[in-house]
């Protein structure tokens, strides 16, 4: 009965101690809202075209990297310009979409932390165009990271 015991208590502690394999945080700024999320995945689509997504409902981005991403320094597009740069979209209330300016030259500089990519942001402006015509723009920027 006590080696029994022992046994169990050994496993309990083993069990208690196995540490968890925790997602890092995505931490992002919509027009000066901070957004943490962990909610994101990594979705290896084709050589052509991987996606970083996140999956929360008010606010989410979404970019998608071109052929041969990532680099060190990625181009940024709100539209294909090129198979080597990435799209980014953010989405608010899950319909309405902001795409960085394309007048505009941004990049997402790609750096490793624990084994898994981060992407950051300097401050960028996006703008979303209405039915009517009408714009909006708001300022994103942050740190995107892989789950």
């Amino acid at each position: 009965m006590k080696q029994l015991l022992i046994l169990f208590i050994a496993t309990i502690t083993l069990v208690a101690c196995k540490k968890k394999e925790e997602k890092q945080y995505s931490v992002w700024y919509f027009d000066g809202k901070e957004i943490r999320t962990n909610n994101v995945e990594y979705l290896r689509q084709s050589k052509v075209n991987d996606r970083l997504v996140s999956n929360d409902k008010d606010y989410r981005f979404d970019i998608v990297f071109g052929y041969g991403a990532p680099h060190d320094t990625i181009p940024v597009y709100g539209i294909t310009r090129s198979q080597y740069g990435v799209r980014f979209y953010v989405y608010h209330n899950k319909k309405i979409v902001y795409r960085v300016q394309e007048e505009e030259q941004h990049h997402l500089i790609h750096s490793k932390v624990d084994g898994k990519s981060r992407y950051t942001l300097d401050p960028a402006w996006f703008t979303h165009t209405d039915s009517l015509g009408g714009i909006d723009s708001v300022l994103i920027w942050g740190e995107f990271n892989e789950p």
